[in-house]
């Protein structure tokens, strides 16, 4: 029953779907057990923009919801008051310092600008996504990753920028897929 109600907790958790101007995110996610380490976020920051984030934790069940739950709530603070890559740096040496079990996450983490038609990102061991274009041709946007977070200080954490237009899709995806 308490583990019923952890998945209930943890489901209601994750945003599904999210409307943004100019965009829409879809998004599914399928434990395997009651409760899980894999985690999905969008939400607002300042001045229209948008933070997109996925990540798997390292293990399965309830450590693994628990470590879940911590990332992502360290992920929204961080990035409402930084840039991508700083934010991930960060992040990584919060988890770093109570962090025994050794535990680890990897994340595809991306801030879009609708103004400007980009997505700033970092990859910190995460599967590359997948850019489906407008004109239909596609990348796999395998560009220099850091490690996953959590498990070694004074790790940075590089970002990119990319084209993001009106008609494209990004698919972000784990290794669970």
């Amino acid at each position: 029953t308490e583990l019923d109600l952890a998945r209930s907790i943890q489901q209601s958790a994750l945003p599904s779907p999210i409307w943004f101007p100019g965009g829409r995110i879809f998004s599914t996610t399928l434990p395997a057990q009651e409760v899980g380490g894999d985690f999905y976020d969008a939400f607002d920051l300042p001045d229209g923009r948008a933070a997109l984030a996925l990540g798997d934790v390292s293990g399965k069940g309830v450590s693994a919801a628990l470590f879940m739950v911590r990332a992502s709530l360290l992920l929204r603070s961080a990035a409402a008051a930084t840039d991508p890559q700083r934010a991930v740096t960060q992040i990584n040496g919060m988890l770093v310092k109570s962090n025994p079990e050794m535990m680890f996450v990897t994340l595809f983490f991306a801030v879009w600008d609708p103004l400007a038609e980009k997505l700033t990102c970092v990859n910190a061991g995460h599967n590359p996504p997948i850019m489906v274009r407008a004109d239909g041709s596609f990348e796999r946007l395998s560009r220099r990753s850091g490690p996953a977070i959590g498990a070694m200080s004074g790790q940075e954490y590089p970002s990119w920028e990319i084209p993001f237009r009106n008609g494209d899709l990004l698919t972000i995806y784990t290794d669970g897929i």
